[in-house]
């Protein structure tokens, strides 16, 4: 299955408080009423790359949707690797 590519950003850029992280961000549309957003780290620190992550990750609950064979360890979803 192809998902439509609404939007691609190769090089957002977020200033947070003690790094500056390169982001890169695309939107797809799977069906008219359901989006998926891939964000990933392009460049700075990881470990504030995943604090960011955990953050917005947080603030969107409520919207987010996660696979039912994701396992929840803390507030973040891991995927299980079917062999």
């Amino acid at each position: 299955m192809q998902f439509g590519l609404l939007y691609y950003c190769p090089w957002l850029v977020l200033r947070l408080k003690h790094t500056q992280l390169l982001v890169i961000l695309k939107v797809f549309e799977v069906t008219p009423s359901l989006y998926m957003v891939e964000l990933r780290k392009s460049n700075g620190d990881t470990l504030e790359f995943h604090k960011f992550y955990h953050n917005i990750s947080n603030g969107l609950k409520d919207v987010m949707w996660k696979p039912d064979g994701s396992i929840v360890e803390g507030n973040e979803a891991r995927h299980r690797r079917t062999p």
